[in-house]
């Protein structure tokens, strides 16, 4: 009967319940005297073990005890103390996920912000590009003008300084290409360098001019006069013993006109006289002494003289 009973009592009060057996079986001894008492007893026993009603009374004082009520308190502290922490826990993951979720979506953000900075730069970078071309190409064209503009005024030189001479040209066009040669290219400083150089060596010729024509027998002797029609010149060149040699003559057109590309001379005077013809005339005459008879630029020589009879080669 005992082990029934253990079977439906916790372990802690199966003192309790044999307690409880003893008083009755205390109980059914004293009531022996009696057997009314005793066959009461007995079924009372009875009937308690066979519909187990102890069990009741067993609960009540189970549940009622102090160290069951410690327990139960303590198992509810604990399962509130689990709930907690589960609670806890779950709302830690909550945070958790949230924290997560605002970290991906400000990575995200930040992402997007980046590519548009990007963007952003690679547009201005574009931009700039695009301006530094622009002015590039603006530059370009604008050197590529000044180029223009400085190789016309250098042929303008050219023919300018050689008098449409072909043979002149050519020699001084080949000065020039070794002089950039010499300094480096064709660049336009080097180019501009050059006019300057030419520009000074006409300036120091013209002025040498003007002081040769002052002292020069054409003006202090002959008397000429600027102005009519007919162009009196004078010329310096070589015989085929590469001496030099001087040449008057008069023409209608110009020098240029006169003598072609096949011979080589250089224009000390061209211009206009009034009495141009006499000018020639009387020069021949004073200066007949000096003339070699050589037969040069397609002419008998008897206007070729040996020396610089009017005093214009600056150059000697």
């Amino acid at each position: 009967m005992i082990q029934k009973i253990r079977k439906y009592i916790p372990r802690d009060y199966e003192l309790f319940i044999s307690k409880v057996i003893v008083f009755f079986i205390s109980y059914f001894i004293l009531t022996l005297l009696s057997i009314e008492f005793t066959i009461i007893s007995v079924v009372a026993v009875v009937l308690i073990v066979k519909f187990k009603l102890y069990l009741p009374v067993a609960k009540k004082l189970y549940e009622n005890h102090p160290k069951t009520i410690l327990q139960k308190h303590t198992e509810e502290a604990e399962l509130d103390k689990l709930e907690r922490e589960k609670e806890a826990q779950e709302e830690e993951k909550k945070i958790k996920f949230k924290k997560d979720e605002e970290f991906k979506i400000s990575a995200q953000k930040h992402k997007e912000e980046l590519a548009k900075k990007r963007k952003a730069k690679a547009h201005r970078e574009i931009l700039k590009d695009i301006k530094l071309l622009k002015e590039r190409q603006k530059l370009e064209k604008k050197q590529k003008a000044d180029t223009k503009k400085i190789d016309k005024k250098i042929n303008l030189l050219l023919n300018t300084m050689t008098g449409n001479n072909q043979n002149n040209y050519l020699k001084l066009k080949k000065d020039y290409i070794s002089y950039i040669k010499k300094h480096g290219g064709g660049t336009d400083e080097n180019k501009l360098n050059w006019i300057k150089e030419i520009e000074q060596k006409i300036e120091d010729e013209v002025k040498a001019v003007e002081e040769a024509l002052n002292n020069s027998p054409l003006y202090n002797y002959f008397n000429a006069i600027d102005g009519g029609e007919t162009t009196f010149y004078y010329l310096k060149l070589s015989n085929k013993f590469h001496e030099t040699r001087y040449k008057v003559g008069v023409t209608l057109s110009s020098v240029a006109q006169r003598y072609n590309s096949n011979y080589e001379y250089k224009i000390l005077y061209e211009n206009k006289l009034t009495h141009a013809n006499s000018i020639e005339k009387a020069i021949l005459k004073k200066f007949n002494h000096l003339v070699t008879d050589e037969s040069l630029l397609g002419t008998n020589g008897t206007e070729i003289f040996k020396e610089d009879i009017l005093k214009l080669d600056t150059k000697p």
